[in-house]
């Protein structure tokens, strides 16, 4: 088979040539998914799967983070390849031969591809590191899943250690969209997931004397009615959020009517000012209780916030990375 002389046909055929590789690890790393900052058991097969190639690699301290450094042969810029390695704490019901042998735990999340992508990519850039003007880090992050793993790589200097890359690129796999397309959109592509516990405190007593008790269960279900016209008229339609109430805890016995009721909420916001939401959450919730002579006890738990991905750098320590969502089979 003659060598191809494109360049673009140059980088397909590596990546050809290394995709049974990348399958192959996708699959092994999805059978034993890890949680939170500290993933040994993935961390230490991504090292192996770069055993032999001319990298420099960083371990974190406060997590099993990797970043491998790449030196291309000419000068140039540096730039930050991100992918996270850690799974979700669910059941896997599957019947897949590389289904999870962790119990309560899968990578639902694709993260198993994201790492093997990025292995895939280190392997690739090194093949053609002749080609390459400037550095290539690739930051294998743990802790996406709401343990903060990119702010204690950060706070660490593991992304700010010469040479300092001026700019940081990542990519999230996607069922939604057909095998092999790209996409991706100005700002924000990410959700940021922030969790709200609302507290209904009203008053207890015997359900044969309603009128003397003040029943914080329909005082919940009407917050969370009210919550599902926040997006829809509160946001702007071409700014992506939702919004939903997830589970809720009643506190109440039978023929008892009970003083609290504890629904849970996550927002999913992405726009340039993602706490409006939030504080429409908030001006809700306790306008109905006063409505009602109950009280509304709120506590917001913020997630990692989305950021606009037109500027992005590990120096300034505000974007996120540039993100794409991509579709590929494996």
């Amino acid at each position: 088979m003659d060598k191809p002389t494109d360049d673009l046909e140059i980088w397909r055929e590596g990546a050809r040539e290394l995709m049974p590789m990348v399958v192959a690890l996708r699959r092994e790393l999805h059978k034993f998914p890890e949680l939170g900052l500290h993933l040994p058991q993935t961390t230490r097969r991504a090292r192996e799967a770069l055993a032999g190639l001319d990298v420099e690699i960083a371990e974190g301290t406060s997590t099993s983070s990797l970043v491998v450094t790449l030196k291309g042969m000419q000068q140039g810029p540096t730039i930050i390849l991100r992918g996270d390695m850690d799974a979700l704490p669910m059941p896997e019901d599957t019947d897949l031969d590389f289904k999870s042998q962790n119990e309560g735990r899968m990578h639902a999340c694709g993260h198993d591809s994201h790492t093997a992508m990025l292995v895939g990519a280190v392997h690739l850039l090194h093949r053609h590191r002749d080609r390459l003007s400037g550095n290539v880090k690739f930051f294998f992050q743990t802790g996406e899943e709401g343990y903060a793993g990119a702010r204690h790589a950060i706070q660490e200097g593991m992304l700010d250690a010469t040479p300092v890359p001026s700019a940081a690129f990542a990519i999230h796999i996607s069922p939604n969209i057909p095998t092999g397309v790209i996409a991706s959109r100005p700002g924000p592509l990410m959700a940021a997931t922030d969790t709200i516990h609302i507290e209904i405190v009203g008053k207890g007593g015997h359900a044969s004397q309603p009128h003397y008790t003040r029943d914080p269960i329909p005082v919940a279900c009407e917050i969370v009615t009210a919550l599902q016209s926040l997006v829809t008229r509160r946001v702007e339609a071409f700014d992506p959020s939702s919004s939903r109430s997830p589970r809720s805890k009643p506190a109440h016995q039978q023929r008892r009517a009970g003083e609290r009721q504890a629904p849970g909420h996550a927002a999913q916001l992405l726009g340039e000012e993602p706490r409006h939401g939030k504080e429409g959450i908030t001006r809700i919730a306790e306008g109905i209780a006063r409505a009602h002579d109950v009280e509304a006890k709120i506590h917001l738990i913020e997630a990692t916030p989305s950021r606009s991905t037109t500027t992005s750098s590990s120096t300034s320590r505000k974007a996120s990375p540039p993100t794409c969502s991509a579709s590929v089979a494996f």
